[in-house]
């Protein structure tokens, strides 16, 4: 069995490219009998009895504009997977509810 596993990290300008990296895996593992792992930052975290995104807690921290980009391009990423899954039915492991 082929495995990818993905756990990029990028600086804060640059954290678009978590979601240029996760289409390109996508589009290759789509073409073969690849299995995908895909391990997200704290940006795709759920938090509290409500579930919110742990993104609109780190937000409110000083400074976090510096770096937020970085979570909220995690959470895209997620978004990005949750529609490859249901386009294409495959599964997927969270560490907390969506």
């Amino acid at each position: 069995m082929n495995i990818i596993i993905s756990c990029l990290a990028t600086a804060p300008d640059h954290a678009e490219l978590q979601i240029e990296v996760a289409k390109k895996l996508v589009a290759v593992a789509r073409k073969s009998s690849a299995r995908l792992i895909f391990i997200l930052g704290a940006g795709s975290l759920h938090t509290g009895n409500d579930h919110h995104l742990f993104v609109e807690d780190i937000a409110k921290l000083p400074d976090s504009g510096a770096w937020i980009n970085i979570l909220k391009q995690q959470l895209a990423e997620l978004e990005f997977y949750k529609l490859c899954l249901m386009l294409t039915g495959w599964e997927f492991l969270h560490q907390c509810p969506l």
